[in-house]
C-alpha cells in the first residue's frame, strides 16, 4: 500500500515526511509507469506506420500457387514492390529496399 500523503499524515499525528525507502520507491513506479507508457505508445506508432496490406511470404507463395496476378515493379532508387491484381482494388502487398 502506497504511504499516506504528508498532510494527512500530519492529520493522523504521523511524521510529515516520507522516508526515503518511499520516496525511492514511489520515483522508481513513476519511471516504471512512464517507460511502460512510452513502449505502448510506441507499439502502437508502430503498427499505425505498417502498411496494413503486408503480406509474409507464407501467404505470397499461396498467392503463387493459386496462380493469382502478382506483379513485382523495381525503381531505380532500387525499391521494388509487389502488386495484388486480384484484389478488388491494385494493393500493393510489400515493399523491399535496399540490395537483395
Amino acid at each position: 500500500a502506497a504511504p499516506a500523503a504528508p498532510a494527512a499524515a500530519e492529520a493522523e499525528g504521523e511524521p510529515a515526511e516520507f522516508t526515503e525507502v518511499d520516496k525511492e520507491r514511489l520515483a522508481l513506479e513513476a519511471h516504471l509507469a512512464k517507460r511502460r507508457a512510452a513502449e505502448e505508445a510506441r507499439r502502437k506508432k508502430e503498427q499505425e506506420t505498417r502498411n496494413r496490406w503486408w503480406t509474409s511470404w507464407e501467404t505470397l507463395e499461396k498467392r503463387v500457387q493459386k496462380k493469382r496476378w502478382m506483379v513485382l515493379t523495381a525503381s531505380a532508387d532500387h525499391t521494388c514492390k509487389l502488386w495484388d491484381l486480384e484484389s478488388r482494388d491494385d494493393k500493393m502487398r510489400f515493399t523491399l529496399t535496399g540490395y537483395h
